[in-house]
């Protein structure tokens, strides 16, 4: 397990602390959103702050969001909105309602996690007489695409967001704990199939100080896995940390996890309402970028470049990149926003 894997278990099991009518919020055309149609997903290399304060980064945004929902006109309204102070000293017109005195029920709030990934797919890239920036959408019926292939530029991949709460992210970090058990050392030493990684021990992150060891532990298997990612006080040296990971495999002799980057996932959302789950596709598995080729017959991945990052396709490389999450979101976190939809 990686050291983010390692964190954002941590963090996902960590307690949690308790627009204007002028301003339109265009955050959904940055989202790839997730349903029974695969969406084959390359996962952008990205660093972002934790949410709760600290010196890690994360390849994902984490953020609140409120939920706010109330009867107008004998209809039930709901609108979904960022908070507009998360883990700052600002303010939020929700928190300030929801959090007040007499708590306000119409408002619930729920953490987000926003991860960075091209959709390899087909996207038309729409403009307008405006100058407005360029946005990328799929056309919705086979009528709409015949209207946009005469009047919009056909492109393929897009950058944006998945968006995931709490369970759906779960979810994701299962299938990636999927990923990151295949050995790419195998590969690369000429053997048909990726091994498996198993951690053999647990080390102290600072002097390598040995916490357990798979062949003498008396830990059951769920409370083995779970100590990859729970922090431990070295007896040795006092550093508390999640503790350091060494791996093995069966099948070769110098073992390499699998990275997320290193992989094509292919993801659906099933099941309907509140009961929904984020999956791999039925039957399908992960495809290493190395075995990916675009419609054009170029290769997803090209090589390694000069200091170690990856070379991408021509169309890939110039979209590769991480966004700028708070930027898409810029309106929601503008307070007018969210003033205007409380006060209709």
């Amino acid at each position: 397990m990686s050291d983010w894997m390692q964190r954002a278990r941590y963090m996902q099991d960590a307690p949690r602390g308790g627009g204007s009518k002028g301003k339109i919020s265009f955050a959904f055309r940055h989202e790839i959103s997730l349903n029974r149609n695969p969406r084959n997903l390359l996962f952008v290399k990205a660093e972002y702050p934790t949410y709760t304060k600290s010196d890690w980064t994360v390849p994902f945004m984490e953020w609140r969001r409120h939920g706010f929902r109330d009867m107008r006109n004998g209809r039930e309204f709901f609108r979904s909105f960022m908070c507009t102070k998360g883990n700052t000293n600002g303010q939020c017109p929700a928190c300030d309602l929801q959090f007040g005195r007499t708590p306000d029920a119409r408002f619930s709030v729920r953490n987000v996690k926003y991860w960075p990934v091209i959709d390899l797919d087909w996207y038309y890239e729409i403009t307008n007489k405006y100058g407005d920036p360029p946005y990328f959408a799929q056309p919705e019926n086979r009528a709409q695409e015949t209207e946009w292939a005469g009047e919009y530029k056909k492109v393929y991949g897009k950058l944006g967001y998945i968006e995931l709460g709490a369970a759906h992210n779960q979810q994701l970090l299962d299938i990636f704990d999927h990923v990151t058990s295949m050995c790419v050392g195998c590969l690369e030493e000429g053997h048909k199939k990726p091994g498996r990684i198993t951690v053999t021990a647990y080390q102290c992150s600072a002097c390598s100080h040995e916490f357990d060891n798979i062949n003498t532990t008396t830990l059951a298997q769920a409370d083995w896995l779970k100590a990859g990612h729970t922090k431990a006080t070295c007896p040795k040296c006092g550093t508390t940390d999640l503790p350091k990971q060494v791996i093995g495999c069966r099948q070769c002799r110098a073992p390499r996890r699998a990275e997320i980057y290193d992989v094509v996932l292919p993801l659906v959302k099933t099941g309907s309402g509140k009961d929904t789950a984020v999956n791999m596709e039925f039957g399908a598995t992960p495809t290493f970028v190395d075995d990916w080729n675009l419609p054009s017959g170029e290769q997803l991945f090209t090589g390694l470049k000069a200091d170690g990052s990856r070379c991408w396709a021509s169309e890939i490389e110039a979209i590769y990149k991480q966004p700028d999450i708070r930027a898409i979101f810029a309106d929601e976190l503008d307070p007018e926003y969210a003033r205007a939809i409380i006060n209709g």
